[in-house]
């Protein structure tokens, strides 16, 4: 992440826009935002979806083979209800195939599978918890939206913070949260809704400067 803050006398008022430009050594890669008038920030960040971070993009070919792995999974399933390795195997073949189309499933077949496999219940909690939030990545990127709802999800832990820079409303209350991580301090555009309640706290989290808005524009590159 690179961060500008620009003071308002950098800025031309008389101007409709604001165009920055950040090019890497040897000119192999390079950002580019826009500042409107009257925006106090404006950022570039790569995309979740084109840059295939949390799932690789399927041929036809390769998702007729998961989908009929898939439907093998839970024939065996069915026949052997308690199979922990049979339902964590469902759960990633439903991620690879479309996180979101199977989400419901998907919670359904974690429920089961803690069930089955109680010693493992809390890894089970962070994973289930890290996928729901992928998937609110996906959904606020299709909205083209800087809010995410995170509320009565059940989460254990708050992670792919580096991918929610952006984000200036996230409403995290009536979650299983026990900490919020050092990272969050990172988000300087976040109002954050706290979970109640949480056992820790980051010392150098100041949440209540959050909510101010800033005094200067700042650019961002992701």
């Amino acid at each position: 992440m690179w961060l500008c803050d620009l003071p308002s006398t950098a800025l031309n008022d008389h101007w409709p826009q604001h165009t920055f430009r950040v090019l890497w050594e040897e000119g192999q890669s390079q950002k580019e935002c826009v500042l409107f008038k009257g925006h106090k920030d404006c950022w570039s960040q790569d995309s979740v979806t084109e840059e295939q971070v949390f799932r690789c993009e399927l041929s036809v070919e390769k998702s007729t083979v998961l989908q009929s792995e898939l439907e093998s999974c839970k024939e065996l399933q069915a026949l052997e209800p308690e199979n922990k390795w049979c339902l964590l195997t469902i759960i990633l073949l439903m991620r690879a195939l479309d996180p979101l189309v199977y989400e419901r499933e998907t919670l359904s077949y974690f429920e089961t599978l803690k069930a089955a496999d109680p010693m493992r219940s809390a890894y089970l909690d962070d994973l289930r918890s890290k996928f729901l939030i992928e998937n609110s990545l996906f959904k606020m990127e299709y909205a083209e939206s800087r809010v995410v709802d995170l509320s009565q999800r059940g989460l254990t832990i708050l992670c792919h913070l580096e991918h929610l820079l952006v984000v200036t409303h996230m409403n995290l209350s009536d979650n299983l949260l026990r900490c919020l991580p050092p990272s969050l301090a990172m988000m300087r555009c976040l109002e954050v809704r706290l979970p109640s309640p949480l056992s820790a706290l980051p010392s150098h989290c100041c949440l209540a400067l959050l909510n101010d808005p800033p005094s200067s524009a700042f650019v961002s590159f992701f």
